[in-house]
């Protein structure tokens, strides 16, 4: 049993084609739960709420969210989809500006943007605002992360404390303790 809706001045009523997607920063995230909870979550949200089963999932594992530089999603930008389904806004992106570009392509093209975890209806001015306000939300913590990142590996090289990479010709470094010596 498929949903069908009318595209914006068509005139016709179009089957519900629904692209997913998913994303986690980290390749260490990647092994982990949140992908398929992700997959799961949305695919039953397809199937019991828009009533399809007519969705794509696009997947990319290990990609930050900070631009629009990703296989998955610049792929998905490229079919013919009359939804788009995200978990929560923060897994298609962490930039309000191409958050932005990408919602009024979406507006244009008559493609529903749908963010399961953050319920508000985007046809509406006031839902349009409250998507853009948690997106800024959204860029703070990746900014926040970034800063906390950057002054703890400072802090790790200020003290001496290894933070990756190969190790300097001429050092060797002692595991348990993380110090280099000569």
């Amino acid at each position: 049993m498929k949903k069908n809706f009318k595209m914006p001045g068509s005139g016709s009523e179009t089957p519900i084609r629904v692209a997913i997607y998913v994303r986690v920063s980290t390749v260490y995230q990647i092994d982990k739960d949140s992908l398929p909870m992700m997959k799961q979550d949305l695919t039953s949200y397809c199937k019991y709420i828009l009533n399809t089963d007519d969705f794509v999932i696009f997947e990319d594992a290990g990609y930050s969210g900070k631009n629009n530089d990703r296989p998955a999603y610049q792929k998905m930008m490229q079919g013919l989809f009359t939804h788009l389904l995200v978990w929560k806004i923060d897994r298609i992106s962490r930039n309000l500006l191409d958050f932005a570009n990408m919602y009024a392509e979406l507006k244009d093209l008559g493609v529903t943007f749908v963010s399961k975890n953050e319920q508000f209806d985007t046809s509406k001015a006031i839902g349009e605002a409250m998507l853009k306000i948690i997106l800024v939300f959204a860029e703070l913590e990746r900014n926040m992360t970034s800063e906390r990142v950057t002054a703890t590996m400072i802090n790790r090289a200020s003290n001496g404390v290894w933070n990756g990479g190969r190790i300097p010709f001429g050092y060797s470094y002692d595991r348990p303790t993380q110090v280099f010596s000569i």
